[in-house]
């Protein structure tokens, strides 16, 4: 058995037989004097096993499976199935209302679940949208449950906004839009840390993440025909 040896003065290559392992001698080309390593010294390096049926494949690295982009069929179908089900819930909420000044039960109830819908879609959509990287992509299960967790978070605090507007609807102007508008910053703050912590966003992509969700929002309230409702003008 040969043993491989490099010279470390010329750095020329060349093996010698297995007898002279663990000796030393001279570099037949610079004459420097090296030390022959021993048969348990040597590295062997071990061909990589291909899979039965694949031959000549490269063999795959376990842990550096490259990660598929969030878009794939099944989010892109989950997607516009809520968007379509939200827009045929805002014509339907529009035929409905009677009264442009006033929700009845049924409009209501309508108006709910269309953005509770649009919460979902949107906060899903935003993360398909501002994520950095493919290594950021959640696995589908942790991506669709974090959605849920973000949008019913967003429903809150817009269900507190509307409640707090409600409750200072008696203030005349311009108190009442001085106290609104700060109240809906410091929601839309707050709101921010909801994708941050959830989809592991910075700061920049959270606030966009939101204006995503607040643009999605009104675009079902105008087609609902009650976006003076959701803003609450008197």
């Amino acid at each position: 058995m040969a043993i491989d040896v490099i010279c470390a003065g010329c750095f020329k290559r060349f093996q010698v037989s297995d007898q002279f392992a663990g000796r030393s001698g001279p570099c037949p080309g610079c004459k420097t004097i090296i030390a022959i390593p021993t048969l348990e010294d040597q590295v062997v390096i071990q061909e990589p096993e291909h899979k039965a049926g694949a031959p000549g494949a490269h063999t795959k690295i376990d842990g550096i499976a490259r990660r598929a982009g969030f878009f794939q069929r099944l989010e892109v179908i989950s997607l516009c199935s809520l968007f379509a089900a939200a827009g045929v819930i805002a014509f339907l909420a529009r035929m409905l209302q009677t009264d442009p000044d006033s929700f009845t039960p049924t409009t209501a109830t309508l108006s709910v679940l269309g953005l509770l819908l649009l919460s979902l879609a949107s906060s899903a959509l935003g993360y398909g949208i501002l994520k950095k990287t493919e290594i950021q992509v959640f696995e589908r299960r942790k991506a669709f449950m974090r959605s849920i967790i973000t949008a019913a978070i967003y429903f809150f605090i817009a269900s507190t906004f509307i409640a707090t507007s409600l409750l200072l609807i008696h203030y005349e102007e311009p108190s009442y839009t001085l106290i609104l508008s700060i109240i809906g910053a410091a929601c839309f703050v707050i709101a921010t840390f909801v994708p941050m912590a959830c989809y592991e966003m910075e700061f920049a992509q959270g606030a966009l993440h939101v204006a995503v969700m607040i643009c999605i929002t009104s675009l079902f309230c105008l087609l609902s025909d009650n976006f003076h409702l959701w803003l609450l003008t008197t």
